[in-house]
Formats: C-alpha cells, sequence, structure tokens
C-alpha cells in the first residue's frame, strides 16, 4: 500500500506539476486523479479497516506525524531501508524461537517487529549465519525464553567475527544455496515451515533419506565456514545430545498421568563447541583492538563489536 491515502482532482495535475508540487502533494497524502502509482485508496476495503482499527489509536496518541498519517506504518525503519536499498533479498530469523533457523525473504517483505532483519543477502552470508560456528555464539549471547533463544542482534551479531572476506568465498556461496534450496524443497515437499522441520531434523528417530541428506549438507556447510577460518583441525562429528523434557501429549496409564517426552538437539560434542567458541572470543578481541586503529577501522567490515574494553 503506498503512502497516499486518496485521490483527488487539483491543478495542476501529476503530468504537469514541477518537482514542488509533486513533494506537496506527497507530504499531504492527497494526490491527482492521474497519479501514476497505486495509493492507499484503491484498496476501499482495506483502508476502512485501517480507520476503523487504526485511527482512533492514532487519534489519541501525541505523535502528530501518526495522527496526521494514520494509515501510514508508523515506523517506517528508514536506516533498515537505506542498509537494504541496493540488495534484493535479506537474511530473517524470528526473535524468538526453539530453531535456530535463518532465511532469505525479498528485501521488499514488510517484516513483523518479530523478525530480525540482516542487510545481507548472499548464500554464503546465510552459510555462515545458520552454521553450528555462528550457533555456538549465538547460544552463549542470546538471552532465552522459557526453552526458546532470544536472537539480540547488539550481543549475537554485532560482535560475532565473520571469516574474512566471506562473501566472496566461492564455497561458502556453493554450500550455503545448496543447503538452502534442499532445505526449502524439503519443507515445501513435507508442507513444513522451519520450526517443524528442525524438530524432525534434531530427532534421533527421524531416519527419512531426506533429512539425512539435510543433516550431511549441513554438516559439509559447517565444514566449509570452518575452512573459512582456517580451522582445518577442527573435525568435529555432530551427535544428539539431550536437551529437556517436556511434558507428552500421550497419556501413560489409565490415570492419565503424562509421560515425559525427551527433547534432543544434534550439535557437535561440548569440547567442541568450547574450542570454537574460544576462538572466536580470541578473534573478537583482535578484531576489536583493530578497530580501534584509525586504518583499520575506516576500512574494516564486520569487525566485531568488543565484548570486553
Amino acid at each position: 500500500m503506498s503512502a497516499e491515502a486518496r485521490r483527488e482532482p487539483r491543478s495542476p495535475s501529476w503530468a504537469d506539476a514541477d518537482d514542488d508540487w509533486r513533494k506537496e502533494y506527497l507530504q499531504t497524502g492527497i494526490v491527482p486523479h492521474d497519479y501514476p502509482e497505486p495509493a492507499a485508496a484503491d484498496w476501499p476495503e482495506l483502508l476502512s479497516i485501517v480507520e476503523e482499527r487504526v485511527k482512533p489509536e492514532r487519534a489519541a496518541q501525541k505523535d502528530e506525524y501518526g495522527r496526521r498519517f494514520w494509515w501510514r506504518f508508523l515506523r517506517t525503519r528508514p536506516e533498515m531501508r537505506a542498509a537494504t536499498a541496493h540488495k534484493q533479498s535479506v537474511l530473517v530469523c524470528a526473535r524468538i524461537a526453539n530453531a535456530f533457523a535463518f532465511t532469505k525473504v525479498s528485501r521488499a517483505l514488510v517484516c513483523n517487529e518479530k523478525i530480525v532483519v540482516f542487510a545481507e543477502g548472499t548464500f554464503a552470508g546465510f552459510a555462515v549465519m545458520q552454521s553450528r560456528i555462528h550457533e555456538t555464539w549465538a547460544r552463549v549471547f542470546s538471552a532465552t525464553l522459557k526453552d526458546d533463544l532470544q536472537y539480540t542482534p547488539s550481543d549475537c551479531f554485532e560482535t560475532f567475527p565473520f571469516p574474512v572476506n566471506y562473501e566472496r568465498n566461492p564455497d561458502l556461496e556453493a554450500k550455503g544455496q545448496e543447503y538452502f534450496e534442499f532445505r526449502a524443497a524439503l519443507m515445501k515437499l513435507n508442507r513444513q515451515g522451519l520450526t517443524k522441520s528442525y524438530n524432525r531434523f534434531h530427532d534421533p528417530e527421524e531416519q527419512s533419506e531426506d533429512f539425512k541428506k539435510l543433516r550431511a549438507l549441513h554438516e559439509a556447510m559447517d565444514r566449509a565456514v570452518l575452512d573459512a577460518y582456517r580451522w582445518t583441525d577442527i573435525q568435529p562429528v555432530a551427535q544428539h545430545e539431550t536437551e529437556f523434557e517436556e511434558e507428552s501429549t500421550d497419556e501413560d496409564d489409565l490415570s492419565g498421568a503424562k509421560k515425559p517426552k525427551q527433547k534432543y538437539r544434534l550439535r557437535w560434542p561440548e569440547e567442541v563447541r568450547d574450542d570454537v567458541l574460544a576462538r572466536l572470543l580470541i578473534l573478537n578481541e583482535q578484531r576489536a583492538a583493530e578497530a580501534r586503529e584509525p586504518k583499520a577501522k575506516k576500512n574494516a567490515k564486520h569487525a566485531a563489536a568488543p565484548l570486553f574494553d
């Protein structure tokens, strides 16, 4: 839906108006009848819903912009729009979720505030973010809500030391794309979203060929990320580990008591995770020191924000 509320004949027309007139039209939210772009009033049924549900709330606010332009998004996030202006797609993840899952979506998509948006659209970036390397970091520095991870960009992303020149790494790009496309096809085939798909991914009883392949592709993607860090000495093997128990909906006996259901996560052994975390912390410290140098700071990209400064 465009920012303009309604069309109204006035002179000069859009075609005859100069830049100042056009700017005024857009600022007032009223455009001439020949305005070529979509206007909110072109969808009267939708606009009536906004008028009924949003306008009264906006009218009670002190925000002058919100009261005047009640049909527009109140917070348009111009910084995010500017950062993603030249990208066709971006990475996103749920702010709070049990599954550690990132995906690519169109830059034009309007995301709910519960979605974290990253100005990163490459499959190489996806490979790093979806890898167990980044998950190890995020699960240490994120908050939690019950059993769910609460991904906080300032703690999990801005501090994370990415591999040098990861964007131009062809192996990362290839492995990330292969994993992403197979996962997307698998979700479409099963008609299941990310959460249910990753529940099956982590379930040791799930032994279908499709999920065996997804696990293998994940291992290949992790290997590519480790190699991008030049950590060739780390040769991890993921294993199913007990995470927690939850109540099952199945009745254990005639008394109606519920039996606990074991939850698992397919991840690296604890000693491997500790090793990876230690190396990332060293990198974070090194990047922070480099960023304090004027020349390095000027040229740094993804130079992780210091954890301890």
